[in-house]
């Protein structure tokens, strides 16, 4: 069984009952996390997930509500006693800037005490494959819409993810910009789509996922203006997809994909 658990399920900006973005999907005792958006160490503590455990954390881009977590995490496991490896994937263009960060603010990889492997994020690649997981990632044009004309001379990767595990297909948005960006990802069925529901209004979400064979839609990555609006969000639904496969995350959520 493939369970993912919703730890924050927010934008860009947190609100009173809602984390920015990461999300644990397991399978028996394989652990991972998509994307580290603060305070994902502290949610792992409070949900009393074994984070010694997880294997990898996958970031989809570099936008803090996706990232900032991850020193925290790393000082975590360092301070309980982690020993076994974690590989830590990210856009290519990040690495450079991380591995000097993790320096900075004294995580050197000699001191945690437990093998770091950080692994370059590339378009179009199976970027992580466990046995058990196997990760593809697909560029996506989230970062290039808002940035290109300001930075041309950064690449700007920001990635959506196709997991298969557990004889599931799950696809995770990320952020994205462009609905059709997830085009090359839904071609084929999938169990589970995790979309974020930030940069489009929702019926842009719903008519778009309802031309796609999917057999379940986790809605996360939630707009404030939407915060308290699970009702209302459910009752748009059905009008173009059938609400019992469709779930309008929060904190603490856990559905089987």
């Amino acid at each position: 069984m493939v369970t993912v658990k919703i730890l924050g399920s927010a934008s860009g900006v947190p609100t009173e009952n809602r984390f920015p973005t990461s999300i644990l999907v397991k399978q028996g005792k394989n652990y991972y996390l998509l994307d580290a958006g603060e305070p994902c160490a502290a949610l792992l503590v409070r949900e009393n997930i074994p984070y010694n455990k997880i294997k990898a954390l996958f970031i989809s881009h570099m936008d803090p509500d996706h990232s900032s977590g991850i020193f925290m995490l790393l000082q975590l496991m360092m301070l309980r006693g982690r020993k076994s490896p974690f590989k830590l994937l990210v856009p290519e263009e990040a690495l450079a800037g991380l591995k000097h960060y993790l320096d900075t603010v004294y995580l050197f990889r000699e001191i945690l005490h437990f093998p770091l492997e950080l692994i370059p994020v590339k378009e179009n690649k199976i970027v992580y494959d466990d046995g058990k997981l196997t990760l593809g990632a697909y560029k996506n044009s989230h970062l290039e819409i808002r940035l290109k004309k300001q930075y041309p001379q950064l690449n700007l990767e920001s990635y959506s993810y196709e997991l298969k595990l557990g004889g599931k297909r799950i696809v995770y948005s990320g952020d994205i910009g462009r609905l059709e960006d997830l085009d090359g990802l839904l071609n084929s069925p999938a169990d589970l789509v995790i979309s974020e529901m930030a940069h489009f209004k929702p019926e842009e979400f719903f008519l778009y996922f309802s031309t796609k064979q999917i057999k379940k839609v986790l809605f996360t990555h939630l707009h404030p203006a939407l915060n308290s609006k699970h009702n209302q969000l459910m009752k748009s639904v059905k009008t173009y997809l059938d609400p019992n496969k469709v779930h309008i995350a929060y904190d603490g959520l856990e559905i089987e994909a």
